[in-house]
């Protein structure tokens, strides 16, 4: 009974050497010293706000569900209680998700394959895709925990834990709203279990998604907040989608996408190529008679939904890095599949030597998905060109010269949070991006154009001066706009911003 004891709660030695691993290679990006750069200079921005007491959707807008926000203003109390740095705080903390979230893709494909290198190798196809360790050290992005709570759940279901299945969907949507694949992968999942309790482990799943929710309504709900939220997150980001759409064409913005995805994934298109390639086989995978024969049938159920789901959305809308991202996250599935089922045929094949082969593709793959000769501490993922030389110190430099630039006048800023956040202000206006989403949030009416609305909405704040990323603007370059451009504050580098100042 002893012996037993002992081996129930021995550690596994190979999630410890999956921990480190993970680690080592994620801990490697330069999060003390990458400027604040992409949409997540907007996060650290709300997260800063949320932790002095601001309240998502009522003060700040944005058509994304808040979980970043939350977790980054939950890490910037922790660096304020702590006596840290608040930024470095922030983003350890979401290197340290991606890591969990590398060790969460070991978990999976070892369970899947039943062998640990399958495991081991999922986890290089992680670290061989440069945006997904990236990206989390500039700060708390959006859809980091979108990926990492979606496997979590997948993972449940594979334990029939199916009550927390659905609290981590439903967490999993807090993060970004496609996130509520992870509760129809619980549900299909669920439908697909024994009939004679079909019913009562589908009610478990939903229970555990109202549980995961309930707390988010309640405080929106107390706050007076409820109703702004229900109309940036579903009715906003709803017409985004739709203005997207119908502005770029399907077809016609496939050359932007491959453009975008190259950016993301330098020198790694080949590694895209096989995830496209995991597509098709993991059909394999899920009609084969070996998932259910492993009893990896619901796992292997579950995870079909959620990824292949990602990869549909996809399909339909890719705006940025964001979208990339949570993308890559789910191509590294498929390639995984793909490079161990590679691994498999390759000991197949090589017959009575097969375990020396076996060891030798493996290690083989594993180098080259990881690549671990890449030196990531001195990688970037910063806007071209202005901003290509642009360094933190230069961003937290600039601020002094806006602020003598606007001295004695109420100054807006549109576009470079990096300013608010660096300098702890506060936006007189509530949103600090403009595009689709906030336009049709803020118009009185289909009839009032954009340009109207903004006008309206910096009238009514008394704003006299507005700030805006080098070269990009949303004010209207007519003589008869209120505010004109008076010129541009910038640094050596490159980086800067221009002004905007009432006529």
């Amino acid at each position: 009974m002893k012996a037993e004891a002992r081996r129930r709660y021995r550690p596994d030695l190979w999630i410890l050497i999956a921990c480190l691993l993970s680690a080592a290679h994620f801990a490697a990006f330069p999060a003390a010293r990458h400027p604040l750069a992409t949409d997540v200079r907007y996060f650290l921005y709300f997260a800063m706000r949320t932790a002095g007491g601001a309240t998502p959707h009522l003060d700040l807008f944005d058509n994304k569900t808040q979980l970043a926000t939350f977790a980054g203003s939950a890490l910037f109390r922790l660096a304020q209680v702590t006596g840290t740095e608040p930024l470095r705080v922030v983003r350890v903390g979401y290197v340290g998700f991606a890591a969990l979230a590398a060790v969460a893709a070991f978990l999976v494909h070892r369970r899947l394959w039943g062998r640990a290198g399958a495991g081991l190798l999922a986890l290089s196809v992680q670290a061989g895709f440069t945006l997904l360790g990236l990206l989390p050290c500039i700060g708390n992005v959006p859809k980091m925990l979108t990926a990492l709570l979606a496997t979590l759940a997948c993972l449940l279901v594979d334990r029939q834990r199916w009550t927390l299945a659905g609290v981590a969907g439903a967490l999993a949507f807090m993060d970004w709203q496609l996130g509520a694949l992870a509760i129809l992968a619980a549900l299909v999942a669920a439908l697909r279990s024994d009939p004679t309790r079909r019913a009562a482990v589908v009610a478990r799943v939903i229970l555990g998604a109202a549980l995961g929710l309930a707390p988010f309504l309640a405080w929106y709900a107390t706050r007076g907040a409820l109703g702004a939220a229900f109309r940036q997150v579903v009715l906003a980001s709803l017409y985004r989608g739709a203005s997207t759409a119908s502005r770029a064409g399907l077809l016609s913005d496939w050359p932007r996408r491959i453009d975008l995805v190259r950016s993301a994934c330098p020198g790694e298109a080949w590694l895209v190529l096989i995830g496209v390639a995991g597509l098709a086989l993991y059909a394999l995978v899920l009609r084969g008679p070996g998932a259910r024969a492993a009893g990896t049938d619901r796992l292997a159920t579950a995870l079909a939904v959620y990824h292949y789901g990602i990869v549909v959305f996809s399909l339909w809308e890719l705006q940025g890095y964001g979208d990339v991202f949570i993308l890559l996250h789910s191509l590294a599935f498929f390639a995984a599949v793909a490079l161990n089922m590679l691994w498999l045929g390759a000991e197949r094949v090589a017959g009575g030597g097969r375990r020396v082969v076996g060891v030798l593709v493996w290690l083989a793959l594993a180098l080259a998905v990881s690549r671990p000769w890449i030196a990531r501490g001195s990688l970037r993922l910063v806007a071209a060109p202005a901003g290509e030389g642009v360094t933190l110190d230069d961003q937290r430099e600039l601020a002094p010269q806006i602020a003598a630039r606007a001295a004695g006048r109420r100054v807006a800023f549109v576009g470079p949070a990096e300013q608010l956040y660096l300098g702890g202000g506060t936006n007189p206006l509530p949103f600090v991006y403009w595009n689709a989403a906030t336009y049709a949030y803020y118009r009185e009416s289909p009839a009032e154009s954009s340009e109207a609305t903004l006008v309206r909405l910096l009238d009514t704040a008394g704003v006299d001066v507005v700030v805006c990323d080098r070269g990009r603007t949303p004010l209207g370059a007519s003589s008869s706009f209120p505010f004109a451009f008076t010129g541009t504050v910038a640094m050596p580098s490159g980086y800067g911003v221009d002004l905007y100042e009432r006529r």
